[in-house]
């Protein structure tokens, strides 16, 4: 995969979050992606990705690296 498939992903997750989505089952779906993305991708932005489908909307807080 590359960047402007994680690109499109993130865009599908920030849609749905803007939808009114559970935001747990929300959490754990953008998590889940993100895990098979970094399996896929070992340079995958994680921090990057979650804010991009919409952490900061839904957390209240950026996703930081630790």
């Amino acid at each position: 995969m590359t960047r402007k498939d994680y690109k499109k992903i993130a865009k599908v997750m920030n849609d749905i979050l803007n939808d009114n989505a559970e935001p747990i089952q929300w959490l754990n779906t953008v998590a889940g992606l993100a895990q098979v993305l970094k399996e896929d991708n070992p340079r995958f932005d994680l921090h990057k990705f979650r804010n991009a489908c919409g952490w900061i909307t839904c957390t209240g807080v950026a996703s930081e690296r630790t």
